[in-house]
């Protein structure tokens, strides 16, 4: 599958103990792309979808934002704009 910025998406009350796996349910908006390989990724996405596949989604991190402060956390965001994860979409 072609790379494609899907959208934004975040998640709420994440705490990440050590050695741990921790399940996040990440909500998110997709971009409208008005352009051919925008429209084929987006098509390819919707299909697997509609088909009652798993659709597998990259992840990456950008910025953290704490209810209370409302802005990024700057030395947080540093660290998750390295952050990948690989995510499967439910058909």
């Amino acid at each position: 599958m072609a790379l494609l910025l899907v959208g934004p998406v975040h998640g709420d009350d994440l705490t990440l103990p050590p050695k741990t796996t921790t399940a996040l349910p990440l909500e998110g908006t997709i971009i409208y792309r008005d352009d051919a390989a925008g429209e084929a990724a987006l098509g390819e996405v919707f299909s697997r979808f509609l088909a009652g596949e798993m659709v597998p989604l990259t992840v990456t991190g950008d910025s953290v934002v704490t209810p209370a402060q409302r802005s990024p956390v700057d030395w947080l965001s540093a660290a998750f704009k390295t952050l990948v994860l690989n995510v499967t979409l439910p058909g």
